[in-house]
């Protein structure tokens, strides 16, 4: 690999790339002294590329020393030595060896290989894409002490939805891949991956957290093989049909890879002609094919009834191959059409015996895992229909290609069942139309398969009428633009510029001030509210907690979004209004989701939980800068995202709802601030320690999740009461008002006595409670107050201690109990005179 270069061959099958290919290694070992190293996905093209490949090179009348190092199930276990140390001895005795030569390997030893000696010196071609996206689901039965002895888990940059998995003990690691031992073994593929230095593994952030509870066995893996793979080697050929479109070019892509066309190596031809023939290719399925829809509609592991009929109406008494999953036994097959059906692997690449026939069938449900399809897309932005047709429709396609298709000079009509439209519509685009090419649905009556008026797949079926799919390009380009508009925004109220976003809604001036909105009722403007910095609002968060109020709506309101009036607009705090908005809030109305678990979603970020006056929960997370009404709905998103990822459902229905409200999620949403529970016992106020939301680090590095439609709940209005009157009509007063102003000057006293240096404690814990005194505060609250405080000292117990003696003495004269040692004598008590 050149820099950051790859040659590739996108070759379709039938084109001759792999012969193309052996005549291009002979030619630069013969000619050029070349290392040539050939990779190929199984033994059986190896055996068969070795064959054909020992044929030329006599023909040719040169000499060419050719290797090939797979598998092999007969050697006894007495006398085996693994393919990864026979690789690594061969590579150091070619070393040793100027002149050309040739290896052939597969794809799983090569991506499994530790060390390639003398990299430098050889040039790769990798025939048919390699799977560069591991996967391994293991069902643990609450056994999951191994596995977490194996690896553990670590913070994953790219979302808060995974953890990285990495080596925990790398001897166990290594005899779960060299021991023939059974309990190893199940970990073998997995402990592989996690010592192969270009593969990275994640999973789940909370099925790791569930391993070894009760009902919670199960755990996905999934793995990214990254372009370092092939870098180091004096060149690399990657060869397959539509390779531009597999998952490896459109990851690495992403990796910076410059893909470039090798034309060293011949082929055939470059598209499919089949000339005048007919191809008439069938599909069962409206929707896209899925094991859960085969169970649906009554396939079983030994059976296709349902379907049967069909199939026979089509395929006759002629000879075909069909594939399916290994779960489908061919009993469910074969003993139907007498003898003319023979199975063939979905892995079929190279295999050339089956030219002779006409007719295919496909029943195979290669689709991924839901959360696999997610996590290709939150970390990479690879719409989930691109990686359906790289990964399900390109090995259905190489198993079609096994027929009388890959032979251009074929005159024979050919037919195909498939198992859904979506891979009907992508297979016949692959071929030059001729005028003869046809697409029918299989007639089965049964409605499972047919489209529901309205309906669509996620996975693949038809799409809306008119609607394009955006290209991967197109979409990450929208990403980032998105992405760069939303950082500009950010920086110019940080910067404490005036700045005018894209955003209809969002364009507004922007300021520097860390401020969110009171607002006495509903039908009242908002106040702005100044704090100092979050640990200042917490604070008088908590004091509102502290107050019990008299109803539900007994009480003001507080926004996060900070509001302007607008000319032309008429709405005061509506979406339009809002400049800049601090904080995240969460607002839980029922739901299985609790505190603790919020903190193990987000380990590593602070936030508050607190109760609502109804007993429901509520969150805030504090940022560390204000941000843009868009930037606030993006990390919104990306957090509820978030916890759907762990495990928690929006279906209000379901057993793990989560009960986030999503009528909260606009910046100009209202919450009645902190209160005491209608129900004491459900009152509750929980500071979880971490760091601050930046909102810089969560557009840069996470996916913004599509935009959702939401619905904003009007605020209730708020009965007047004769105290909450007062209440609302001191806070609601401007910012110089005694009433917050006093809040805030509490805070900035309680900030003074908590960096006290080291040895001052006892004098700065007495000045708190003269400062408390100064500013207003009756004996009730100043003694409350320092209860709070005297956890934030170096000695609590000490500064408890002192609190009765503190409170007297600053009611009666203010003088310091004992200022003159921290650890003194009680003289200071006594009253003067």
């Amino acid at each position: 690999m050149s820099g950051n270069t790859i040659n590739y061959v996108d070759a379709i099958c039938g084109a001759g790339k792999t012969h193309g290919a052996i005549l291009y290694a002979i030619d630069q070992a013969a000619n050029q002294d070349a290392k040539i190293a050939i990779i190929q996905p199984s033994r059986e093209l190896i055996l068969q590329t070795e064959v054909a490949m020992t044929k030329q090179i006599r023909s040719m009348g040169v000499e060419v020393p050719l290797t090939t190092i797979y598998s092999d199930d007969d050697i006894t276990q007495g006398d085996y030595v693994s393919v990864s140390t026979r690789i690594q001895d061969h590579l150091k005795k070619a070393a040793e060896i100027p002149t050309g030569q040739i290896l052939i390997i597969t794809h799983a030893a090569f991506l499994s290989l530790p060390h390639w000696h003398r990299k430098d010196s050889w040039e790769i071609i990798i025939d048919e894409v390699p799977n560069i996206a591991p996967f391994h689901r293991y069902e643990l039965e609450e056994n999951s002490d191994l596995l977490k002895n194996l690896a553990r888990i670590e913070p994953d940059r790219g979302s808060p939805a995974y953890n990285k998995v990495v080596v925990n003990d790398r001897e166990l690691v290594e005899k779960a891949i060299l021991l023939n031992n059974d309990v190893f073994g199940v970990f073998r593929d997995l402990a592989k991956n996690l010592i192969n230095p270009h593969a990275d593994i994640y999973c789940l952030k909370g099925q790791w957290d569930r391993l070894s509870t009760k009902g919670n066995d199960s755990i996905d893996f999934f793995g990214v093989v990254g372009s370092s793979l092939v870098k180091g080697y004096s060149k690399v050929t990657i060869m397959g049909a539509h390779f531009p479109d597999s998952l490896l070019a459109m990851i690495w892509n992403k990796e910076g890879v410059r893909f470039v066309e090798n034309k060293g190596i011949q082929l055939r031809h470059t598209d499919h002609d089949i000339g005048a023939r007919q191809l008439t290719v069938n599909y069962l399925s409206e929707l896209s094919w899925s094991k859960a829809l085969k169970r649906k509609v009554g396939i079983s592991h030994s059976s296709i009834g349902c379907i049967l009929p069909s199939i026979q109406a089509i395929l006759g008494t002629c000879p075909f191959i069909w594939c399916a999953n290994n779960d489908l036994l061919n009993q469910a097959v074969d003993p139907h059409f007498r003898g003319s059906a023979t199975r063939i692997s979905n892995v079929s690449h190279g295999i050339n015996q089956h030219q002779g026939v006409h007719q295919v069938l496909v029943l195979s449900a290669l689709n991924l895992t839901t959360d696999h399809f997610k996590f290709l897309e939150q970390r990479f932005m690879i719409d989930h229909t691109e990686v359906q047709k790289a990964i399900s429709h390109e090995t259905i396609y190489q198993a079609l290609m096994r027929c009388s298709l890959r032979d251009p000079a074929a005159t024979d009509p050919v037919t195909i069942i498939v198992p859904d439209r979506s891979l009907g519509e992508w297979l016949v685009r692959q071929f030059n139309d001729n005028g003869r090419i046809k697409l029918n649905r299989v007639q089965t009556d049964i409605p499972l398969l047919e489209t529901k008026s309205g309906s669509t797949s996620r996975m693949g079926g038809r799409p809306p009428v008119n609607v394009v799919a955006m290209t991967n390009a197109k979409r990450e380009s929208k990403h980032r633009k998105k992405k760069r508009q939303i950082r500009n925004g950010i920086m110019a109220i940080s910067l404490g510029l005036r700045g005018v976003d894209e955003t209809p809604l969002d364009s507004s001036s922007v300021y520097p001030c860390l401020e969110v909105s009171l607002i006495k009722d509903i039908h009242s403007a908002p106040i702005d509210f100044e704090v100092l910095n979050n640990d200042e609002l917490i604070s008088q968060l908590k004091v509102c907690w502290e107050f019990k109020a008299n109803s539900k709506h007994d009480n003001i309101l507080i926004s996060p979004a900070r509001f302007v009036e607008k000319e032309g607009i008429d709405t005061k705090r509506g979406l339009e209004n809002v400049i800049s908005v601090h904080g995240i809030w969460l607002d839980q109305d029922d739901g299985t989701l609790t505190p603790d678990e919020m903190n193990r979603i987000f380990p590593d970020i602070r936030f508050v939980a607190m109760n609502s006056y109804s007993g429901n929960k509520r969150y805030f997370f504090p940022t560390t800068i204000p941000m843009t009404l868009e930037a606030y709905h993006a990390i919104w998103d990306i957090m509820v995202t978030a916890i759907e990822t762990y495990g928690y459902s929006k279906d209000k229905a379901a057993s793990n709802f989560h009960g986030i409200d999503k009528s909260k999620r606009p910046a100009c949403s209202m919450f009645y601030v902190p209160c005491q529970a209608k129900d004491p016992s459900k009152s509750f106020w929980v500071e979880f320690p971490g760091v601050d939301i930046d909102p810089l680090f969560f557009i840069e590095n996470y996916l913004l999740p599509d935009p959702t439609e939401y619905v904003a709940s009007t605020a209730f209005a708020n009965p007047v009461s004769d105290g909450m009157k007062r209440l609302r009509e001191a806070i609601a007063r401007t910012s110089n008002d005694n009433e917050v102003a006093k809040a805030r000057q509490v805070s900035m006293v309680i900030s003074q006595w908590r960096n006290a240096p080291k040895g001052e404690g006892s004098k700065e814990f007495f000045l708190l409670g003269c400062r408390l005194r100064d500013l207003g505060l009756d004996e009730s609250s100043i003694r409350q107050k320092l209860n709070e405080e005297a956890a934030y000292a170096r000695h609590p117990d000490e500064r408890r201690k002192q609190i009765s003696r503190i409170v007297a003495s600053v009611i009666k004269d203010g003088h310091h109990p004992n200022a003159s040692n921290d650890h003194g004598d009680d003289q200071g008590l006594r009253r003067k005179g």
